[in-house]
């Protein structure tokens, strides 16, 4: 898998929204989706839990149901960043999904220099 993030502008955000899609025959219980690191160059955003059983506190994705997560990169300086986001589900076959995201902050366009109006003589 493919890292979703290659630069992002230093002070600025930019975002990526990748969809978990249940391609099984079951439901699919999305137990938890988190990132691996704290260095505060990535966000996770992903619309909030709704499950019937209030002691259940994960997804539960019918088969073909989608869910998205949206990733904001969000740079402070010129450095790479690396994490993985993290999606424990009761899948058999892959029971934590990892996505490595990763980004580099480089340094935006700059305003064009202005000039002064010309004078007509």
């Amino acid at each position: 898998m493919r890292p979703i993030f290659h630069v992002g502008i230093i002070k600025n955000t930019v975002d990526q929204t990748v969809q978990v899609i249940n391609a099984g025959r079951t439901t699919l219980e999305v137990d938890s989706i988190e990132l691996d690191t704290d260095s505060g160059a990535f966000v996770l955003d992903v619309e909030p839990a709704v499950n019937e059983d209030e002691e259940d506190s994960g997804w539960d994705l019918a088969p073909g149901a989608s869910l998205p997560i949206t990733v904001s990169f969000a740079p402070t300086d010129l450095n790479s960043y690396t994490a993985t986001v993290l999606i424990a589900s009761n899948d058999e076959d892959t029971p934590t999904l990892e996505l490595p995201v990763s980004g580099t902050g480089v340094i935006g366009p700059r305003d064009a220099p202005t000039a002064p109006p010309a004078t007509l003589r």
